[in-house]
């Protein structure tokens, strides 16, 4: 999990969801996307009004084409959340590195957040209100603080590489293989322990990133159900459509 430095005085600006009807707020092509601004995320936030009932607890997210049986367990509650936040006036999707000691997805990119633990103060009754909450950002890298029992490093993202070509290759939602998104592929956009806290311009990585043998690119990428919800936002958001290729699903 990420956390802020609490001598910071910030918080993170909550912008409550208001019904109104749905734009889209970014659609010109890169270069020259702008940084997020409160009025850019009230616009976000009216394209994910009106949530869809799936939702509601108890309900699956769409789609499914398999049955899903959880015998005597009950569904376990999680969230996550998706920080936007401007580096160096740059527009950012803000998301981490798992740890590698995790049980879970260990060195995998994923959003912060997680299951509800037990007990946790807002794990009981009456649940929280179903709606969308954006969060704008700009303060700086530094003053993030990654838990490194469960995070190994930060990532920050910016649109301009979620709208790279280069970056994105089809893939299918594991839980409905007609369900077609992008992986995005982050491997050299990990900050470097040599470089500043806010040096997002010198990266592990290089210029030419490997490539297997069937020509697909190597190394760390953002799918799965963090690659899924990514997709969504952008798709909501206008930034991109999402792939349609027929053919069978890749698992």
């Amino acid at each position: 999990m990420l956390s802020r430095s609490a001598h910071t005085g910030r918080s993170l600006r909550l912008l409550p969801a208001c019904p109104q009807t749905p734009r889209r707020y970014l659609t010109t092509p890169v270069p020259g996307i702008p940084p997020f601004t409160p009025a850019h995320l009230a616009r976000l936030r009216q394209s994910l009004l009106p949530l869809p009932d799936h939702f509601l607890p108890g309900s699956y997210p769409p789609g499914h084409t398999i049955s899903v049986s959880l015998g005597s367990r009950q569904p376990t509650e999680a969230a996550v959340l998706i920080p936007l936040m401007n580096i160096d006036g740059v527009p950012h999707v803000l998301l981490e590195v798992r740890a590698a000691q995790m049980r879970t997805h260990a060195g995998e990119a994923s959003f912060p957040g997680g299951r509800v633990d037990s007990g946790f103060i807002h794990s009981s009754p009456p649940p929280w209100p179903q709606s969308p909450y954006t969060a704008l950002s700009s303060f700086p890298l530094s003053q993030l603080r990654p838990s490194p029992s469960e995070v190994s490093s930060i990532l920050p993202l910016s649109l301009e590489s979620l709208l790279d070509p280069e970056r994105q290759s089809l893939h299918y939602f594991r839980m409905d293989g007609r369900k077609a998104y992008y992986k995005i592929w982050v491997d050299d956009l990990i900050p470097s322990p040599q470089a500043g806290p806010d040096d997002t311009a010198r990266r592990i990585g290089t210029d030419r990133p490997e490539r297997g043998l069937s020509g697909e690119r190597k190394g760390l990428k953002v799918w799965g159900l963090s690659g899924w919800f990514l997709n969504k936002l952008a798709v909501r958001a206008g930034w991109f459509s999402l792939p349609e290729h027929p053919g069978d699903p890749e698992d």
